[in-house]
């Protein structure tokens, strides 16, 4: 090559790269498309990588820095994370339609799941048991014991799944025993059965939880739920409850050590915060201080 034709070289070089650093993402015109003309707020988690003037006229926020305050009085949100991501919802919302874009997913997180009322919330005269004891919860901030072991009872916690803390109520699985739950008439509406492992109780090779939950009645059905030992939540949409009608859960696991379990049933509610959340008491200790 000749000395005249290497700055010509140079320049398309130069543009080039400029070209490939610049372009713009495959996702960004369809998250344009997508956001329409509702309120709306981008959540982006810290894993992806962006280029903020791809982003003008977009609301948006880190993943890491966003706050439940961020959600409220909001018409859409969506949610930008790496392709194949396994993060938990955002505060409980979990993302419903996804596509993907490239090396990341472009995801629609419904907002009808906000503030759902929660049974660990609002819980009064469950009765739970097992071959050797039967309790009725007669307040969700103390032990109701089923069990002969100091682990095994029901109550109201706080527990960390796959880094996200939220309330939940635990349930210990009995030693060659099913745990039974049975829960009064609930109030017609969509629910779903959560449930999961602590974090501090997942190895990845012990013994899965397995859940079934019923109702009987006029239009009996039975769903069963199984909670492996990999951290996070698993959410098990439930079909209609009739309202006079109890519901039922079976709790086992082959194996019982270490499987610090929390389940809850929520029903589908309101987009805005209630009060009393701000008002919510201390959490109490976890219970894995005296677990096996």
């Amino acid at each position: 090559m000749n000395k005249k034709g290497l700055p010509w070289l140079v320049t398309l070089t130069i543009f080039g790269i400029a070209y490939l650093v610049h372009r713009q993402p495959t996702w960004v015109q369809p998250l344009f498309q997508a956001v329409g003309d509702q309120s709306f707020l981008v959540v982006i988690d810290e894993e992806v990588p962006i280029d903020p003037n791809h982003l003008q006229g977009l609301v948006w926020v880190s993943r890491d820095r966003l706050k439940r305050k961020h959600l409220k009085d909001l018409d859409q949100v969506f949610w930008l994370r790496t392709k194949g991501s396994t993060r938990s919802g955002l505060f409980g919302l979990q993302a419903k339609e996804c596509r993907d874009e490239g090396p990341v997913q472009l995801c629609l997180v419904p907002l009808d799941a906000w503030n759902p009322w929660r049974l660990s919330q609002k819980g009064k005269g469950i009765s739970v048991s097992s071959k050797s004891m039967t309790c009725k919860v007669t307040d969700l901030n103390k032990k109701c014991f089923y069990g002969q072991e100091d682990w095994e009872y029901l109550r109201r916690e706080h527990h960390n799944f796959a880094g996200e803390r939220r309330q939940c109520l635990w349930t210990h699985p009995v030693k060659e025993d099913a745990v039974t739950v049975v829960i009064p008439s609930l109030n017609s509406g969509s629910y779903r059965l959560v449930a999961g492992l602590d974090d501090s109780a997942v190895r990845g090779d012990l013994a899965a939880v397995e859940l079934v939950i019923s109702q009987g009645g006029a239009k009996p059905w039975t769903k069963q739920l199984t909670v492996p030992d990999r951290k996070g939540l698993h959410l098990l949409p439930l079909p209609s409850v009739s309202p006079r009608e109890k519901v039922k859960i079976t709790i086992r696991a082959k194996e019982t050590g270490a499987r610090f379990f929390c389940w809850d049933l929520e029903r589908l509610g309101s987009l805005h915060l209630q009060r009393r959340e701000a008002k919510e008491p201390p959490a109490k200790p976890n219970s894995m201080e005296t677990s096996p």
